[in-house]
Protein backbone atom coordinates (compact mmCIF):
# COMPACT_ATOMS: atom_id res chain seq x y z
CA UNK A 1 0.00 0.00 0.00
CA UNK A 2 1.48 3.53 -1.18
CA UNK A 3 1.33 6.28 1.31
CA UNK A 4 -0.38 9.39 0.19
CA UNK A 5 1.91 12.28 -0.59
CA UNK A 6 2.21 14.92 1.98
CA UNK A 7 4.04 18.10 2.16
CA UNK A 8 6.28 19.20 4.96
CA UNK A 9 6.51 23.23 5.62
CA UNK A 10 10.00 24.46 7.16
CA UNK A 11 11.06 27.17 8.23
CA UNK A 12 14.92 28.11 7.35
CA UNK A 13 15.33 24.29 6.74
CA UNK A 14 13.46 23.40 10.33
CA UNK A 15 9.65 21.79 10.21
CA UNK A 16 7.15 24.14 11.02
CA UNK A 17 5.65 23.01 14.59
CA UNK A 18 2.27 21.37 13.37
CA UNK A 19 2.97 21.53 9.50
CA UNK A 20 4.71 18.54 9.30
CA UNK A 21 3.51 15.69 6.76
CA UNK A 22 0.36 18.02 6.09
CA UNK A 23 -1.63 15.75 3.60
CA UNK A 24 -2.23 17.27 -0.02
CA UNK A 25 -6.43 17.68 -0.45
CA UNK A 26 -6.98 18.73 -4.03
CA UNK A 27 -3.36 18.94 -4.83
CA UNK A 28 -2.78 21.46 -1.79
CA UNK A 29 -1.59 21.68 1.43
CA UNK A 30 -1.90 24.10 4.10
CA UNK A 31 0.39 25.25 7.09
CA UNK A 32 -1.49 27.67 9.41
CA UNK A 33 0.69 28.63 12.48
CA UNK A 34 0.93 30.54 15.21
CA UNK A 35 4.77 29.71 16.27
CA UNK A 36 6.56 31.60 13.84
CA UNK A 37 8.26 35.15 16.21
CA UNK A 38 8.34 38.57 14.70
CA UNK A 39 10.53 39.00 11.59
CA UNK A 40 11.25 37.57 8.09
CA UNK A 41 11.07 33.37 7.64
CA UNK A 42 12.54 32.11 4.44
CA UNK A 43 9.32 28.94 4.05
CA UNK A 44 10.34 25.99 2.15
CA UNK A 45 7.31 23.38 1.23
CA UNK A 46 8.96 19.82 0.72
CA UNK A 47 6.79 17.67 -0.95
CA UNK A 48 7.16 13.78 -0.09
CA UNK A 49 6.04 12.52 -3.85
CA UNK A 50 4.18 9.71 -4.49
CA UNK A 51 4.59 6.92 -7.63
CA UNK A 52 3.05 9.58 -10.08
CA UNK A 53 5.33 12.34 -8.85
CA UNK A 54 8.67 12.58 -7.78
CA UNK A 55 9.92 14.54 -4.51
CA UNK A 56 10.22 18.20 -5.07
CA UNK A 57 10.60 21.44 -3.13
CA UNK A 58 9.72 24.92 -3.35
CA UNK A 59 10.27 28.15 -1.85
CA UNK A 60 7.74 31.26 -1.02
CA UNK A 61 9.39 34.15 -2.67
CA UNK A 62 10.35 36.52 0.14
CA UNK A 63 9.85 34.42 2.97
CA UNK A 64 6.76 34.97 5.30
CA UNK A 65 6.98 38.04 7.22
CA UNK A 66 5.54 38.46 11.19
CA UNK A 67 4.95 41.99 12.17
CA UNK A 68 5.17 42.76 16.02
CA UNK A 69 1.40 43.03 17.74
CA UNK A 70 0.52 46.68 18.29
CA UNK A 71 -0.31 47.66 21.64
CA UNK A 72 -1.78 50.74 23.23
CA UNK A 73 -2.36 52.67 26.98
CA UNK A 74 -5.87 53.17 28.10
CA UNK A 75 -7.33 54.46 31.67
CA UNK A 76 -4.84 57.18 31.82
CA UNK A 77 -6.09 58.37 35.34
CA UNK A 78 -5.08 60.14 38.04
CA UNK A 79 -6.07 59.27 42.28
CA UNK A 80 -7.04 61.78 43.69
CA UNK A 81 -7.98 63.52 40.55
CA UNK A 82 -7.03 66.71 41.77
CA UNK A 83 -3.59 68.41 42.73
CA UNK A 84 -2.12 71.43 44.79
CA UNK A 85 0.71 73.03 45.03
CA UNK A 86 3.18 70.93 47.16
CA UNK A 87 0.41 68.03 47.17
CA UNK A 88 0.85 64.40 45.08
CA UNK A 89 -1.40 62.14 43.31
CA UNK A 90 -0.83 58.97 41.48
CA UNK A 91 -0.84 58.22 37.67
CA UNK A 92 -1.85 55.09 36.47
CA UNK A 93 -2.79 53.60 33.41
CA UNK A 94 -3.33 49.82 31.19
CA UNK A 95 -0.71 49.31 29.06
CA UNK A 96 -0.38 46.34 26.49
CA UNK A 97 0.60 42.94 26.56
CA UNK A 98 4.36 43.43 26.40
CA UNK A 99 4.62 43.40 29.99
CA UNK A 100 6.95 46.28 30.22
CA UNK A 101 6.24 48.98 32.34
CA UNK A 102 3.82 52.39 31.74
CA UNK A 103 6.46 55.30 32.62
CA UNK A 104 5.01 58.87 32.82
CA UNK A 105 7.20 62.02 32.43
CA UNK A 106 5.89 65.66 33.17
CA UNK A 107 6.31 68.01 29.68
CA UNK A 108 5.72 71.07 32.37
CA UNK A 109 8.63 70.55 34.97
CA UNK A 110 7.73 73.97 36.09
CA UNK A 111 3.94 73.18 36.84
CA UNK A 112 4.35 69.49 38.20
CA UNK A 113 7.36 66.78 38.60
CA UNK A 114 6.72 63.04 38.28
CA UNK A 115 8.88 60.04 40.07
CA UNK A 116 7.43 56.72 38.68
CA UNK A 117 3.61 57.43 39.32
CA UNK A 118 3.75 60.35 41.50
CA UNK A 119 3.20 63.15 40.50
CA UNK A 120 4.01 66.45 42.47
CA UNK A 121 1.93 70.11 42.14
CA UNK A 122 4.99 73.05 42.15
CA UNK A 123 2.99 75.42 40.42
CA UNK A 124 -0.50 76.46 39.54
CA UNK A 125 -1.03 76.33 36.17
CA UNK A 126 -1.99 73.34 33.65
CA UNK A 127 -0.03 69.97 34.23
CA UNK A 128 0.92 68.15 31.19
CA UNK A 129 1.96 64.29 31.61
CA UNK A 130 2.36 61.38 28.58
CA UNK A 131 2.63 57.79 29.28
CA UNK A 132 4.63 55.44 27.26
CA UNK A 133 5.26 52.00 26.80
CA UNK A 134 8.45 50.40 25.13
CA UNK A 135 7.44 46.92 23.03
CA UNK A 136 9.54 44.50 22.51
CA UNK A 137 10.53 41.52 20.37
CA UNK A 138 6.64 40.89 19.79
CA UNK A 139 5.05 43.82 20.68
CA UNK A 140 5.20 48.08 19.21
CA UNK A 141 5.90 50.73 21.34
CA UNK A 142 2.20 51.92 22.44
CA UNK A 143 1.79 55.02 20.47
CA UNK A 144 2.28 57.86 23.91
CA UNK A 145 -0.73 59.26 25.21
CA UNK A 146 -0.95 62.58 26.75
CA UNK A 147 -3.10 64.12 29.87
CA UNK A 148 -3.50 66.70 31.74
CA UNK A 149 -4.36 67.99 35.09
CA UNK A 150 -4.73 71.30 37.00
CA UNK A 151 -2.58 72.45 39.61
CA UNK A 152 -4.32 74.30 42.09
CA UNK A 153 -2.93 76.99 45.14
CA UNK A 154 -3.08 75.41 48.37
CA UNK A 155 -5.17 77.20 50.98
CA UNK A 156 -3.53 78.75 53.12
CA UNK A 157 -3.88 77.57 56.67
CA UNK A 158 -3.69 80.86 59.01
CA UNK A 159 -0.95 81.50 61.22
CA UNK A 160 -0.50 83.32 64.24
CA UNK A 161 2.25 85.95 64.18
CA UNK A 162 4.74 85.69 67.22
CA UNK A 163 3.05 89.09 68.27
CA UNK A 164 -0.76 87.55 67.78
CA UNK A 165 0.61 85.02 70.07
CA UNK A 166 2.14 87.27 72.71
CA UNK A 167 -1.41 89.59 72.67
CA UNK A 168 -3.74 85.92 73.37
CA UNK A 169 -1.09 84.96 76.33
CA UNK A 170 -1.11 88.32 77.85
CA UNK A 171 -4.86 88.66 77.64
CA UNK A 172 -5.61 84.93 79.01
CA UNK A 173 -3.02 85.69 81.82
CA UNK A 174 -5.26 88.28 82.50
CA UNK A 175 -8.16 86.45 82.91
CA UNK A 176 -6.19 84.63 84.74
CA UNK A 177 -4.95 87.22 87.64
CA UNK A 178 -8.38 88.35 87.44
CA UNK A 179 -10.18 85.07 88.31
CA UNK A 180 -7.35 84.57 91.30
CA UNK A 181 -7.66 88.33 92.52
CA UNK A 182 -11.92 87.31 92.67
CA UNK A 183 -11.00 83.87 93.99
CA UNK A 184 -8.86 85.68 97.20
CA UNK A 185 -11.14 88.61 97.63
CA UNK A 186 -13.88 86.15 98.53
CA UNK A 187 -11.33 83.87 101.42
CA UNK A 188 -12.92 84.63 105.13
CA UNK A 189 -10.20 86.42 106.84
Amino acid sequence: AASSPTVDFQDNGTSISGCASQPLSSGSATCITSTLSVGNHPITAVYSGDSTYATSTGTLTGGQTVNPIPQSITNFTFSPPTLAVGGTTTASATGGASGNPVTFTSTTPSVCTVSGSTVTGVASGTCNLTADQAGNASYTAAPQVNQSLTVGQTADIPTLSEWAMLLLGLLLSGFAWRELAQRTARLPR
